[in-house]
């Protein structure tokens, strides 16, 4: 762009300026005029107006013109630069967005870790209880073989019980009397017998089904272990890197706000200064056109003082006109009258002498002057003091 990026005029380098270039092309006008015929010069005056008038008005409006114009150019380049650095503000917003979307996700798996981590809190509980469990189960079946080392005893102490009730109820049939009781305890104890036989058994499978289940929980538990150790290296990098786009984000609105604040003194700034410049350039205005209004004051005046001298040298003129025109009158009267009297006279010394009166005569009247003083003295002074 032209005159973009260069500084704007003030009063006094507008005053030179303005001087300078009035000067120069004065001087390129009258090199001009002067190479001119003397069939194409201009007059005095174009159309009744002073030609200094109408090169001072061109120049100034020129002037003029450029000041506007590099005001035009500054604004347009500060509105550029400032649109510039609201898109680049704009880009590096929407940048910060989309890390603030990306650390807003790495929060929500980071909460997703933190629900597994307490999941993980309820299967250590529930592995707390199922140990609980394995240990109240081993001392059910350490009971359980106490119990049948119990009836293992039992079963010993009853056993020579047994053959001695027998023998006692074979020898009570063949003498053809049956005990009913014994029959009774024998059976009584037979199905204790079977009944912790059974308790036993019951046992076992559920201490089995108990170090089977403890087994895999154990396995669910070391997995879920190595889970919250990689979750916990993963949050804590997240919150590294959470931390550092915090930081980031609030070095970018604090330079963001700054900037802002920069552009708005700026503008504030520029603002001011176009005010101030336009306010120099009206008072400019104004000097110069009271200077063109003295100037056409001064020119109206001394046309209306030219016309008036104009008028009375026509007066003088007329005036001297007419008396020319009586000493003209007077002067061929006399030369009639001289005419006639050297007729009249007789020829010989005295007619030389009165012809060479009558000559001088008339040589004194042709020397007399014929324009009054004042105009002699307006001549003499030059065309130039009309």
């Amino acid at each position: 762009m032209l005159f973009d990026g260069a500084p704007l005029f003030d009063s006094l380098n507008a005053t030179r300026l303005f001087h300078l270039l009035q000067a120069h092309a004065t001087e390129g006008a009258n090199m001009l005029l002067s190479r001119i015929p003397g069939e194409w010069q201009p007059g005095p005056s174009f159309y009744g107006l002073s030609w200094n008038v109408l090169v001072t008005v061109v120049l100034f409006s020129i002037i003029f013109l450029t000041i506007v114009w590099r005001t035009v150019c500054a604004v347009k380049s500060t509105i550029s630069k400032a649109k510039e650095n609201e898109v680049q503000i704009l880009e590096k917003l929407l940048a910060e967005q989309s890390r603030v979307q990306q650390l807003e996700e790495k929060v929500g798996m980071l909460e997703q870790a933190q629900v597994v981590l307490q999941r993980e809190k309820v299967h250590q509980e529930l592995l707390a209880r199922l140990r609980q469990r394995n240990v109240d189960t081993n001392h059910l079946s350490q009971d359980a073989g106490s119990s049948a080392q119990l009836l293992s005893e039992v079963s010993a102490q009853l056993g020579p019980l047994l053959a001695a009730s027998i023998s006692s109820s074979e020898q009570h049939v063949t003498g053809g009397d049956i005990p009913v009781c014994a029959c009774h305890n024998v059976a009584e104890l037979e199905n204790i017998a079977e009944a912790a036989v059974k308790d036993r058994d019951l046992y076992m499978r559920k201490v089995c089904d108990e170090e089977s289940k403890s087994q895999e929980l154990e396995g669910k538990i070391q997995a879920l272990k190595e889970q919250r150790e990689a979750l916990k290296k993963e949050i804590y990098i997240m919150g590294i890197q959470n931390r550092s786009g915090e930081a980031k984000l609030h070095n970018m609105r604090e330079q963001w706000q700054q900037k802002d604040q920069a552009f708005q003194q700026k503008a504030a700034q520029l603002d001011f200064e176009r005010r101030e410049k336009q306010l120099k350039v009206k008072e400019v205005l104004r000097f110069h056109k009271q200077k063109v209004e003295t100037i056409e004051k001064e020119h109206v005046e001394t046309e209306l003082s030219y016309k008036t001298e104009i008028d009375n040298l026509k007066k003088e003129l007329q005036e001297m006109k007419a008396c020319v025109s009586t000493k003209d009158r007077k002067h061929l009267h006399k030369q009639q009258e001289l005419s006639t009297r050297v007729s009249r006279r007789p020829s010989g010394s005295n007619s030389g002498g009165s012809i060479l009166s009558l000559a001088g005569q008339q040589l004194t009247l042709q020397r007399k002057p014929l324009l009054p003083p004042a105009l002699k003295t307006r001549r003499a002074s030059g065309p130039g003091t009309f």
